[in-house]
């Protein structure tokens, strides 16, 4: 099914499988690398632009839904500018030299074609890619002339293309180097920015528990010193109360603690005396 994409006369106009033109495909990039994620890299010139996507044996043509899983296969802005080659004046720099330079034609069956005047180039065998995806040999394989006729050409390459030629997944392994550079970005971006944030906070509770350690050691300057005891003197006991009977009471003198006897009532109730009372002071 690789072949026939860049046949004149092939067509795909599907929901599915998606839309595609023979006559606009230039070329495609095909190998062991692709073969790991079940597609080919195809680039298509529409008279004014040059663009890319990722062809599979489900959804050949382009499509942003119809690829199993209800996923597709038009890659990112990040990916088609990585694989995507610069294009000036219909001249395409090529990203598997040689040729450097390989110029945009149109031939008689009003078909696209990428030439460097001597052979139309078809595909590209992408043979080895580097741990970033990118290309480190790969051989240029075409036809002496239009619409795949006469002998076969090829051009074989190595030491890195210029951009163009990975084999990821709709991103590819582009992506992922791209995807994982930013990732690896952001974190360290993060990291420092998380550090930053701990220094800060750490030296605001430093300076913090210096302005309090100041604060009370100017207290304590500034607090009296501990209080001097005062002498005990040696508790003196009251001398003992006298007591006397008033001179109209004719009760006896009442020394000390004595409290007057009981007397027995004409009435036969026993009670007690009239209280005694302080000497001078009247009853």
């Amino acid at each position: 099914w690789m072949q026939e994409l860049t046949d004149s006369d092939f067509s795909i106009n599907d929901p599915v499988k998606g839309t595609v033109d023979g006559k606009n495909v230039l070329f495609f990039a095909y190998g062991p690398p692709f073969e790991k994620k079940g597609q080919i890299a195809v680039w298509t010139w529409d008279g004014k632009s040059l663009s890319f996507y990722w062809a599979k044996d489900h959804c050949p043509g382009r499509t942003k839904n119809g690829c199993q899983g209800g996923g597709g296969n038009v890659p990112s802005w990040i990916v088609s500018k990585k694989m995507i080659p610069a294009v000036k004046r219909n001249s395409i720099s090529n990203a598997f030299p040689p040729p450097t330079q390989l110029d945009i034609k149109k031939g008689a069956d009003n078909k696209y074609y990428a030439t460097d005047g001597n052979c139309y180039l078809d595909r590209v065998l992408v043979c080895g890619t580097s741990w970033s995806g990118k290309p480190t040999s790969w051989l240029l394989q075409g036809f002496e002339q239009q619409g795949k006729q006469g002998a076969a050409c090829q051009f074989a390459g190595a030491g890195g293309g210029t951009g163009a030629g990975g084999a990821g997944s709709s991103g590819g392994i582009p992506a992922d180097a791209v995807i994982i550079a930013v990732c690896v970005l952001l974190l360290f971006s993060g990291l420092l920015i998380a550090v930053c944030r701990a220094k800060k906070s750490l030296f605001a509770d430093v300076q913090q528990e210096i302005e309090l350690g100041a604060i009370q050691s100017a207290q304590v300057g500034s607090r009296p010193g501990p209080r001097q005891a005062m002498p005990q003197q040696p508790r003196q006991s009251p001398p003992p109360v006298q007591w006397q009977q008033p001179a109209t009471s004719g009760y006896p003198l009442m020394q000390g603690n004595a409290y007057p006897s009981w007397q027995q009532p004409a009435h036969g109730l026993s009670m007690p005396s009239w209280p005694q009372q302080r000497l001078g002071v009247p009853p």
